[in-house]
């Protein structure tokens, strides 16, 4: 669990916040400032949790060396995909598989995140790079089994089966020019059924989209079918981020984070029924 804070004399500071929360420039993991991991087999497991309220992490190890991404937030992928780097926003969550060699220290850093075309980036964490946790291999090491070739299985959505087509467009603390109310409810919802949702950001800070209790699959970027990488879209996902001006086209049964955007109103809440007539 990777938490950036700010921190004044002995006390966390939650009052000097960023537009979207604490850009804080003390990174902790699980708790710990400064940490290391000692490594017994050749094979480790990581799963990271981006648990700041406004950085975004673009995590890869000091070498640039290729790892599996295993898992995403809506649990494992298809299949192991080799990347080097994988990018979190808040809440969002990833499995990785890295292999080490016997006795070296290996570093997992956050590298300069790719915040597209938006205008804020630095109240994101902009350029900010870190040393996230060390990875020290004994001098020798069990053998670990090959990472399997196949997963899960995830069938795929339907969208010539949605029973529903919404629009979700976000700016500022709004969404489709409303802020939450907690005695409205702004779509409701058929049980067991598919819908697709259009979600756009048009305000030029970013959002990371996602929806209480339901995962989903994205069928297009920007207008645009997800290519073969990131392969991690094609699993159940529970968190988008965007830029300014993204569409994504996520497929599925919300509101946006981080928190400080939950708590100003950027919201949509929303309500299931049993099928039937309405």
């Amino acid at each position: 669990m990777i938490c950036a804070l700010l921190f004044f004399a002995t006390t966390v500071n939650y009052v000097d916040r960023a537009v979207f929360g604490v850009l804080g420039d003390t990174l902790l993991v699980n708790g710990t400032v400064g940490p290391y991991h000692d490594v017994t087999t050749e094979r480790v497991r990581l799963r990271l949790l981006n648990a700041s309220t406004a950085r975004v992490y673009r995590f890869t190890f000091a070498d640039s060396r290729p790892f599996a991404l295993v898992g995403t937030d809506g649990g494992l992928l298809p299949a192991p995909y080799t990347t080097r780097d994988v990018q979190l926003s808040p809440g969002e969550r990833a499995e990785i598989v890295v292999t080490v060699r016997p006795g070296e220290r290996l570093t997992l850093r956050s590298a300069a995140p790719d915040l597209g075309d938006v205008g804020v980036a630095r109240f994101a964490g902009g350029p900010d790079t870190f040393d996230v946790l060390q990875l020290r291999a004994a001098g020798t090491l069990a053998a670990s089994p090959p990472v399997p070739a196949r997963l899960a299985d995830i069938p795929r959505l339907d969208p010539a089966a949605a029973a529903e087509q919404r629009r979700f467009v976000l700016s500022g603390h709004h969404i489709n020019g409303r802020t939450m109310a907690a005695d409205r409810v702004d779509a409701v919802v058929t049980k067991d059924t598919v819908e697709v949702w259009r979600v756009r950001n048009g305000h030029d800070t970013p959002h990371s989209f996602h929806v209480h209790d339901v995962q989903f699959q994205v069928l297009t970027v920007a207008g645009r079918r997800p290519p073969p990488p990131p392969v991690r879209l094609c699993g159940r996902g529970g968190r988008r981020r965007d830029g300014r001006g993204h569409r994504d086209r996520p497929v599925g049964t919300g509101h946006p984070r981080p928190p400080p955007q939950e708590e100003q109103g950027l919201s949509a809440p929303l309500t299931g029924r049993a099928p039937g007539p309405a």
